[in-house]
C-alpha cells in the first residue's frame, strides 16, 4: 500500500480526507508546512495531497507552494498534488503540476492520486 501524506490546516477537512482515501493509502496527516516536513523525513510517503493555503488568517500565505517547492529539491521522488478552494493561484502552477480545487469529489481525488503514483 503507498503511503499518502495529507497537508491542511483546516481539521475537519484534513479527517476527512484521510477517512475517504484510507482504504487505499496508508494515510499519514499533517497541519502544517513544519509538520508536512516532519512527516516527510520521519514517513517517507510515496505521494502528498498539499493545500496550497496553510493559514486562512493569511490572504497571501503560499505554504503549500513553499512545501512543493521543498519537496521538488529534497524529496523528488515523493509526488505532489495541490489542492486550494481559491482561484488566486492558478498563475502561479506549473503546467505540469497535478491540481485539484476544492471541494474535491471522491471520484476526482482516488483518479488523481493513482495518476500521481502510476496507478494503484
Amino acid at each position: 500500500m503507498k503511503r499518502l501524506l495529507i497537508v491542511d490546516d483546516i481539521e475537519s477537512y484534513l479527517n476527512a480526507l484521510a477517512l475517504v482515501l484510507q482504504d487505499r493509502f496508508d494515510v499519514v496527516k499533517a497541519a502544517s508546512f513544519s509538520e508536512a516536513i516532519h512527516e516527510v523525513t520521519v514517513c517517507r510517503p510515496d505521494v502528498a495531497l498539499v493545500d496550497i493555503r496553510l493559514s486562512e488568517e493569511d490572504s497571501h500565505n503560499r505554504d503549500g507552494l513553499e512545501l512543493l517547492q521543498w519537496l521538488q529539491n529534497n524529496h523528488p521522488t515523493v509526488s505532489v498534488v495541490l489542492m486550494s478552494a481559491y482561484r488566486d493561484f492558478d498563475a502561479e502552477l506549473p503546467a505540469s503540476q497535478l491540481f485539484l480545487r476544492k471541494p474535491i469529489a471522491a471520484e476526482d481525488l482516488h483518479k488523481v492520486l493513482s495518476e500521481a503514483v502510476g496507478g494503484l
